[in-house]
């Protein structure tokens, strides 16, 4: 299920942590991967977006990679929060149809 995929995705990846994954080219093609494997998916272009978008600012000088890591963590928690009322509210709608 793709909200499974997302749920555990999210939890056990860092957008800028760790190592530059604004200039990594394996980091690119994960996220053109999974643009194209989940077109539909509104929180995986929501995040593939916002990681494009900070790395250009980080680049651009606008803002530190300490406060992009911030900011893709603090969406990326909201993403997974999201997905999981998701997953609990699809359960609950499939458990009332049996």
């Amino acid at each position: 299920m793709k909200y499974t995929f997302l749920a555990i995705y999210l939890l056990s990846t860092c957008a800028f942590a760790e190592a530059d994954y604004c200039h990594d080219e394996e980091t690119r093609i994960s996220w053109e991967k999974k643009i194209k494997k989940y077109p539909d998916d509104n929180l995986v272009l929501h995040l593939a977006g916002l990681h494009y978008g900070l790395c250009l600012m980080i680049e651009k000088g606008q803002i530190s990679r300490d406060k992009a890591i911030d900011i893709f963590e603090s969406a990326k928690g909201g993403a997974v929060q999201s997905r999981f009322t998701e997953q609990v509210l699809d359960k609950k709608n499939t458990d009332d149809e049996i």
